[in-house]
């Protein structure tokens, strides 16, 4: 869930680029299609530029000099989880690969307010990092650490 944040957040930047595009003054790599605030289609336009560049943000270099840190693998130093004191449990050294895989579902563009809601998937994130945990469970007090790997896929 924290790495699906990150990445939405990511690209939810990444569309406000491609529209701003043409109010900023600083020069785009040429691999960027700004897409104009007046155009008809603007939400196909906005899905069309990021799908064009998604394979540059795999590795983050936007060419023309233009870098950015890269999609894969996107690293997470710590992500805590403390529910109740009853359950804790702490990930750290994340690494997560397959974000560059999105699939946008739907996008909402709305450039007068400068506000855009992007509905995106994630087929499958595979993970590594280490773990702690803690859980109180009736009278068991369960504690744990070490090294952690998986995969959430969507069916």
């Amino acid at each position: 869930m924290i790495y699906y944040r990150c990445f939405e957040s990511f690209v939810l930047l990444l569309v406000w680029l491609l529209v701003q595009c043409p109010l900023i003054i600083a020069k785009l790599p040429s691999t960027i299609t700004p897409c104009a605030r007046n155009e008809p289609l603007l939400e196909r336009c906005i899905i069309n530029a990021v799908y064009q560049i998604r394979p540059l943000l795999v590795h983050g270099n936007l060419g023309d000099g233009f870098t950015i840190p890269p999609l894969e693998p996107l690293s997470l130093d710590n992500i805590e989880l403390r529910l109740s004191s009853q359950f804790q449990a702490v990930f750290t050294d994340l690494e997560a690969n397959g974000g560059s895989n999105f699939v946008i579902e739907r996008l909402i563009a709305k450039p007068l307010d400068t506000s855009y809601d992007l509905w995106i998937t994630l087929p499958r994130i595979d993970f590594r990092g280490k773990y702690s945990l803690h859980l109180n469970l009736l009278l068991l007090d369960i504690k744990g650490r070490g090294n952690m790997q998986g995969h959430c896929e969507r069916n």
